[in-house]
């Protein structure tokens, strides 16, 4: 067995032993910013306190020979909040997840939004207009609050779509908040094919 082992040593002293250490830089990333983060004592914290929204009308016909099929809107209202102790003078990711009742299927969408003047802290307020398609049947919209895609957990298709040198190797603006865990709200619409009634006005 010694003799084994000292052939084996021989080998690799005289033709070079080489090792390959994989890293997962993302992973480094990621602790990096856990770490910065619970020694945080001034930082924003954003929150969506509530969302609203309005039934938009399809437009009218411009003409006989009009064959344009123009669809029925909604448009929400997305209230952000700070609740932090620092003013949030940044942009961030408003992404939103919308799944229908009579399908499976989830789309993902998502902007940057600029906020005019900066989200003041301790309850400071800025909302944020967003609009699609008026489904014919319910759906549930889920809005998240995307600051800090390397510690945001459970976005699932959403966290993909923004996390760094991913989607065109873009940079996303990275913000530090106090939590993560309130950036995310739901709101169910009915349909307009349903039967509770003629679509909100």
């Amino acid at each position: 067995m010694h003799k084994t082992y000292f052939a084996i040593t021989f080998f690799c002293i005289s033709l070079g032993c080489q090792y390959t250490i994989v890293r997962d830089t993302y992973e480094e990333r990621q602790q990096a910013e856990l770490t910065a983060i619970d020694s945080l004592q001034v930082a924003p914290d954003l929150t969506i306190r509530f969302i609203e929204y309005e039934y938009v009308p399809p437009e009218p016909r411009r003409d006989a020979l009009d064959r344009i099929v123009h669809y029925p809107k909604v448009r929400f209202y997305v209230t952000v909040s700070n609740l932090g102790n620092q003013d949030f003078q940044s942009s961030f990711v408003l992404a939103v997840k919308e799944q229908h009742d009579q399908s499976t299927g989830e789309s993902f969408q998502g902007m940057t939004i600029i906020p005019r003047e900066p989200i003041r802290a301790n309850g400071g307020e800025s909302i944020e207009s967003w609009g699609s398609r008026y489904p014919n049947y319910g759906a549930r919209y889920t809005f998240v609050i995307v600051t800090n895609p390397l510690v945001q957990p459970n976005l699932g298709k959403i966290e993909y779509m923004f996390v760094p040198d991913v989607v065109n190797r873009k940079p996303v603006q990275v913000t530090r908040e106090f939590r993560y865990d309130n950036n995310q709200h739901e709101i169910t619409i009915p349909g307009i094919a349903e039967e509770q009634g003629p679509a909100p006005y």
